[in-house]
């Protein structure tokens, strides 16, 4: 998203946090045998990731923790501190999690499929 909207500084701090969070779903991933729960799992992730990310910002602009975070939370539901989209929070967090959990268990099934049938 920041080729679209400009590398500021948000982009270390996203990179950080989508790193933290690639490796929690990665750890989550190896141990959740359904698709659901890995839904719910990455689901709880990025709704962490989106309020986290926005709540540093809002910290950098000079908001408090606790006013910061009320915002980030918020924020995914209505548009506030100058965004435009209503509930556009969990709608990417749905979108995001549940592309993840199928395209895992879409790539885990041919794996298996391709150590089994071996030539």
């Amino acid at each position: 998203s920041d080729i679209a909207v400009y590398p500021g500084p948000w982009t270390p701090i996203n990179a950080v946090l989508a790193g933290f969070v690639a490796y929690m779903f990665g750890l989550l991933s190896s141990r959740i045998e359904g698709t659901g729960l890995l839904v719910v799992a990455g689901y709880i992730l990025a709704f962490i990731f989106d309020i986290a990310s926005s709540s540093i910002l809002y910290m950098i602009f000079g908001l408090g923790v606790f006013e910061a975070v009320f915002w980030g939370f918020i924020g995914l539901f209505l548009p506030v501190m100058g965004g435009g989209l209503v509930g556009v929070g969990p709608v990417t967090e749905f979108t995001t999690s549940f592309l993840s959990a199928t395209l895992i268990k879409a790539v885990e099934a041919r794996w298996e499929y391709g150590r089994k049938n071996r030539l």
